[in-house]
């Protein structure tokens, strides 16, 4: 079960269809995937320095300190 909701299309938001998780950017879903081409695994966003960040009802993985623009 993912920590995040969100709505895509809201700005730079992104999905991750493996777990689920909803990202700011595609930078920061960048992040939370570790491993080679092939063979990527989700890892705790949290542990790469993301945090939750809430507007309103949406929630999504974002570096600290930042906000995003919901649509």
């Amino acid at each position: 079960m993912s920590k995040t909701n969100s709505k895509l299309g809201t700005g730079k938001t992104c999905q991750c269809s493996v777990c689920g998780e909803y990202f700011s950017t595609v930078g920061n879903f960048d992040k939370h995937r570790e491993g080679k081409h092939g063979e990527k695994v989700c890892v705790d966003p949290a542990t790469v320095g993301l945090v939750i960040v809430q507007r309103g009802e949406n929630t999504k993985w974002a570096m600290p300190g930042t906000t995003y623009d919901v649509r």
